[in-house]
């Protein structure tokens, strides 16, 4: 993509809370490692800055490290532990003990994102989070003990103003290793795979009116 140019660095971009400040939504997609090198103290300081003060960050697999390394009290947010990724493919609960997760579970029904209500059938789970801390799970599994989705109001312990959401999947449906091709030619999916309508829903949700999505 882009004649095989390189991307600029988002270091030391991030280091600035003002940078951030820029946008309504921060998504971080998964970079294969948690790279460590380029995110720095400030940076890390620079994003619980931007959540507190009412942004909206989606992080995906292996940027747990801005929770898991971040200052006081992100950590706090879920317990974290590094194991082998889960089967392929794996079967998750949907927590439909608050509203909006019931939300989650009867709207995946009726997308086709489910064929049994409060069930996702997912291809690519990870797993970096055992349970929930000061967040609220979303999507889990209790055997392997195992937490795919979790969100929280940020500042953490204070008065909602932004909120935060950690998946710990990738969205992608491993088509390309089936074919042996990169992107785009190894896609051969017609429709979204139900860890793509998941991803739909999540975004809609963390874009809403803290007001709103408060249980």
């Amino acid at each position: 993509m882009g004649g095989g140019g390189a991307f600029t660095s988002v270091a030391p971009w991030w280091d600035d809370v003002n940078n951030l400040r820029k946008y309504d939504m921060i998504l971080h997609s998964c970079e294969g490692t948690e790279t460590p090198k380029n995110k720095s103290a400030a940076a890390l300081m620079a994003l619980q800055q931007y959540a507190d003060v009412g942004g909206r960050v989606f992080a995906s697999h292996w940027h747990n490290y801005w929770f898991e390394s971040g200052p006081a009290p992100w950590p706090m947010i879920a317990n974290f532990s590094h194991q082998a990724d889960l089967p392929i493919p794996f079967t998750a609960t949907i927590d439909t003990s608050f509203q909006r997760g019931n939300d989650l579970a009867d709207w995946l029904m009726n997308v086709g994102g489910s064929t049994t209500r409060g069930q996702l059938v997912i291809r690519g789970a990870q797993h970096t989070i055992n349970t929930v801390g000061t967040g609220r799970r979303w999507i889990y599994s209790a055997n392997p003990q195992s937490v795919q989705y979790l969100d929280a109001n940020t500042p953490l312990g204070g008065s909602a103003c932004g909120r935060v959401v950690l998946s710990d999947i990738h969205v992608s449906t491993g088509d390309d290793s089936a074919s042996g091709l990169r992107f785009p030619g190894g896609c051969t999916t017609s429709g979204l795979t139900p860890q793509e309508k998941v991803l739909a829903f999540m975004i809609f949700d963390i874009s809403a009116c803290i007001p709103d999505i408060v249980d």
